[in-house]
């Protein structure tokens, strides 16, 4: 198997992981966001494009002669990691003299206030999305007012197709709402031996934890994803970059760049396709689930498993170790009011049938959210390797 083949096979995976890794809202934990943020080397992608955000939140330095352009802040602790990573590319932060957004979450836009203080650059973004960073964050339609950040005025709207033009370089915003009511991506041209590429900047195409069905925040948002997905896949793609590294391989990437390979590995147009492909097609489902009857069987549908009580039986024997714990069907009801049920079965801890039972009968006492929680509404995969398991516990919901 190629490099490149193996980095689209596991694109896919990836970007499922950062989906669970939002549903499930790990970035209130300090280490995870950490992780996020983890510094890895800076360094150039292609022609005048640099990598100069963390491990996964990304950001991106566009360099010309009349000054820099720099697409996301990342969090707030991110910027002193920016700072570093644009030094010792050999340029200078207060050179930056534009700042632009993909979506106005903590993880992205977190910085924007601190990077303008710094810089005295001019900030763009997108009317929905701008209404979002003066207010901090507060009041998304997603997640209330739960993941707030220093505020931040724009100086310039932008509207869809808009040009943002310094030195050499021009920048195209395309709206594609969705993941939020402004969520940008960006097109723009680079020229690297001899030939010029299409470079595109994925906002995000995730849709984690949302309610899609009836939703009286977002009335439009399903239509919204629909154009989003139909705008993106319309976009000429060579260079594909976006939000998280997650998306596009980063990582896997900058290490194959690094080893001089002859043809970029950032060049990838098929990647892009797959990304899009896969992200709909989660999309899809997860759309698909929210409209089935509430009570219905189809929920749980994904947690049958015949061998349930001989995995159960195999892992307590083995005194494997529990993993992972994920909820499917909390569509309407808080991830954190069910784990908060799960005090005596907790990750990390050795695999117990009894406790798992008992977590079930606590979640139980939420009969305004669920249906009765089963012990065949869970699934238990064993990972004998390291002797783990992971168990997932599908829901039935009562509420819109």
């Amino acid at each position: 198997m190629t490099g490149e083949s193996m980095l689209s096979g596991m694109l896919y995976l990836r970007y499922f992981a950062v989906a669970l890794f939002f549903i499930s809202f790990n970035f209130l934990n300090p280490a995870a966001t950490n992780a996020r943020y983890r510094p890895i080397q800076s360094f150039r992608i292609i022609g005048n494009i640099y990598y100069v955000g963390g491990a996964d939140v990304t950001s991106f330095l566009i360099a010309t002669p009349k000054g820099h352009i720099l697409l996301d802040s990342g969090f707030v602790e991110q910027v002193p990691l920016i700072k570093q990573n644009i030094a010792q590319l050999g340029f200078k932060l207060e050179d930056v003299k534009v700042l632009i957004n993909s979506h106005a979450h903590f993880d992205h836009a977190g910085g924007l206030a601190l990077l303008k203080k710094l810089t005295g650059a001019t900030l763009m973004a997108s009317e929905a999305d701008a209404q979002l960073l003066a207010a901090g964050g507060k009041g998304d339609f997603a997640f209330g007012d739960r993941f707030p950040f220093e505020p931040v005025k724009a100086d310039r709207i932008l509207r869809d197709g808009d040009t943002v033009e310094l030195g050499d370089v021009t920048m195209v915003p395309h709206l594609t709402p969705g993941h939020t009511k402004g969520c940008t991506s960006w097109t723009m041209k680079v020229r690297e031996g001899g030939k010029i590429y299409n470079v595109v900047f994925v906002g995000s195409t995730t849709a984690p934890g949302y309610t899609l069905v009836d939703n009286k925040k977002y009335p439009t948002i399903v239509e919204d994803y629909a154009r989003t997905f139909r705008l993106l896949k319309s976009l000429p793609c060579d260079v594909f970059l976006g939000s998280h590294g997650s998306f596009f391989s980063l990582e896997e990437k900058s290490k194959l760049l690094a080893q001089g390979k002859e043809s970029n590995p950032f060049v990838d147009p098929e990647g892009y396709k797959n990304f899009l492909e896969d992200t709909e097609v989660e999309f899809k489902r997860q759309l698909n689930i929210q409209s089935w009857p509430l009570g219905s069987e189809d929920w749980v549908a994904e947690c049958r498993q015949p061998e349930r009580e001989a995995l159960m039986k195999d892992a307590e024997q083995r005194q494997f170790t529990l993993r992972r714990v994920e909820f499917i069907g909390l569509t309407y009801t808080p991830d954190k009011k069910m784990r908060s049920q799960m005090s005596k079965f907790n990750e990390g801890d050795i695999f117990s049938r009894a406790k798992l039972v008992n977590s079930l009968v606590k979640m139980n006492r939420f009969r305004n959210d669920i249906y009765p929680v089963r012990l065949t509404d869970v699934m238990v995969q064993l990972n004998k390797p390291d002797k783990t398991v992971d168990v997932t516990i599908c829901f039935r919901p009562k509420r819109r």
